[in-house]
């Protein structure tokens, strides 16, 4: 809650401060605490000493007992400033008491229509959205329209924070909100970014589709980023043909990165089959050194035959010793046998000297007796 983070983010540095400032004074000369941390303009309010107790008893886990001193701070001092926070604080301990959440609802209701203005009103109407998707996903669908009413909320943190709410609990509303919000001008990028995790969460053929647009839009890089990355998370053939088709319309050098990295987690010989497409025919070598990287990862048999077919085909030199790199890693006596042929084979010295110089890591017998006839020739 942005009040509560603000009030122990000043906490911690008026402490900070007071430590620098008093600590050459002896604990008799140290002035009282509530005294130094007060401004005092509040501490001059008559309710300030009873705040300060019925917050101790909310710290204590009274919340009873907070409860009635709160409201008697509202009763007998209508005209204090602490008067809106008292209110909050009753809500806030009727949440956390856990007892009846619709009662807790009605009381953050309370501070947001009658101290609009106050420092406590969006704290108040983020723990209503909260409520509110705890009591509808009880079976009480009124709480749903609150859900839809906060999702045009102005502030965006509640806005955002009622349409995940919704996703979660009723994808079918929540989706066409969501992709309105991702492709609104008037929208920050911080909550197009949530907008795409909100709708990576619903899933589903229409969430790709929007996470699809996201994804080829090269002029926001970073949520273009993002939403790569969610479509990988989908798994399946679907999500690789779509970054596929993403990484050939796409001139991001970053989002291209983030494609072959998705496709590497989907695993299985279709993404090793793009994979080793990348390596071989990608014009950047950048690009084919990560596709190498990727499928050397992968470990298998399969993966070892593809590296040793890009090897066949590439003019990069750089992309070579990567493979040789990738098959040592690997560690087979396929692996072992391929180090051996371009240590004793090969017309580029340095791809020579880097194939000796892996086999020389191997335990592998072979590789032994390889490199002591290499030295005998």
């Amino acid at each position: 809650m942005k009040t509560i983070k603000k009030a122990i983010s000043g906490l911690v540095l008026t402490c900070c401060f007071l430590l620098f400032t008093f600590s050459s004074l002896s604990p008799a000369e140290f002035p009282p605490l509530n005294l130094m941390l007060a401004p005092a303009a509040l501490q001059s309010d008559p309710a300030y000493e009873s705040l300060k107790k019925a917050k101790e008893l909310m710290y204590d886990d009274r919340y009873q007992q907070a409860i009635a001193a709160f409201k008697e701070i509202t009763n007998k001092y209508p005209q204090s400033s602490f008067v809106a926070e008292s209110y909050f604080w009753i809500a806030y301990s009727l949440e956390k008491e856990a007892k009846n959440d619709e009662k807790a609802f009605e009381a953050n209701k309370f501070v947001v229509d009658s101290y609009p203005n106050s420092e406590w009103a969006d704290d108040a109407k983020a723990n209503m959205v909260k409520l509110a998707k705890k009591l509808y996903s009880q079976g009480k669908p009124r709480y749903k329209v609150y859900l839809q009413e906060s999702g045009e909320d102005p502030d965006e943190d509640v806005k955002l924070a009622a349409l995940t709410a919704l996703g979660q609990l009723d994808s079918e509303e929540a989706l066409p909100v969501l992709v309105d919000v991702l492709n609104s001008p008037k929208s920050s990028r911080n909550v197009k970014e949530k907008a795409i995790f909100a709708i990576s969460q619903i899933g589903g053929a229409e969430a790709i589709k929007a996470l699809q647009s996201a994804a080829r839009n090269d002029a926001e890089p970073e949520l273009q980023e993002k939403a790569i990355f969610w479509i990988g998370q989908e798994g399946g053939s679907q999500s690789l043909n779509t970054l596929l088709d993403i990484y050939k319309s796409t001139k991001n050098s970053q989002a291209k990165e983030k494609i072959i990295f998705a496709i590497s987690q989907i695993g299985g010989e279709q993404a090793l089959s793009i994979l080793e497409g990348f390596a071989k025919d990608d014009a950047n070598p950048d690009v084919q050194e990560k596709a190498i990287f990727w499928i050397g990862q992968e470990g298998s048999a399969t993966s070892l035959s593809r590296l040793i077919n890009i090897y066949k085909t590439t003019s990069n030199p750089k992309a070579g010793e990567h493979i040789l790199f990738a098959a040592s890693q690997v560690g087979s006596a396929e692996a072992v046998d391929f180090l051996i042929d371009v240590a004793k084979n090969e017309s580029a010295l340095d791809l020579r000297k880097k194939a000796i110089f892996w086999l020389g890591q191997s335990d592998s017998d072979k590789a032994r007796d390889a490199l002591v006839e290499i030295i005998n020739q």
